[in-house]
């Protein structure tokens, strides 16, 4: 089963369509989550759970909360994954840590470049390559399957940045990696991008 705990990311990645959950963070209550939570575990039988958020981690303070609800009630015997996975400039060690106690068994990140340029002025992603080296770790520490999503293709890519990505990928080594090719989705900031230079 999956469960949305929060609605829309404030951030603005070229690439990304938010044309429903829109740039408005909306979280629902722990609580609120909470009972859903067991609804799936103990009404339904889940055995597994997808979390779906954009980005669930944005509050660092309510992600912890959430875990330590989990673990309290004895939901965590089924484990969970983020599907659309979490945003490095808003984890720590504790936050890991606590996501394993809670059942977590897998965490995604969006990586996507490898290559500064790429990243934030073209893909606008508001984080560093230091930020993301420590979530991996952290991550792998707390004993979590990591996942990496990765884009090739975005404008003004060479041979040269593509291989940038690629050993930033091999040097993180998650469990999983996704590798994209990059897709202006109607709505995005790719597409006019895109449409503007003609490609």
């Amino acid at each position: 089963y999956t469960i949305v705990t929060s609605r829309g990311c404030p951030y603005q990645c070229s690439y990304c369509s938010k044309p429903i959950t829109g740039n408005t963070w909306r979280a629902r209550s722990v609580e609120n989550v909470l009972q859903e939570w067991k609804m799936l575990v103990q009404d339904f039988g889940a055995t597994e759970i997808g979390v779906t958020d954009d980005i669930w981690n944005l509050d660092l303070k309510r992600a912890k909360e959430l875990c330590r609800a989990i673990i309290a009630e004895g939901l965590n015997t089924v484990p969970w994954v983020t599907v659309h996975g979490m945003k490095v400039n808003h984890t720590d060690a504790e936050l890991f840590k606590l996501m394993k106690q809670a059942g977590c068994k897998r965490v995604g990140f969006g990586i996507e470049s490898g290559d500064e340029y790429i990243l934030k002025r073209v893909v606008k992603k508001s984080q560093t390559f230091d930020q993301v080296r420590a979530a991996v770790k952290n991550a792998k520490a707390a004993g979590l399957q990591t996942m990496g999503f990765f884009i090739y293709g975005m404008p003004g890519e060479t041979e040269a940045t593509m291989e940038k990505t690629t050993l930033l990928a091999l040097e993180l080594d998650p469990d999983l990696a996704n590798f994209m090719i990059a897709a202006p989705f109607p709505g995005t900031e790719l597409w006019k991008l895109v449409e503007k230079e003609g490609i």
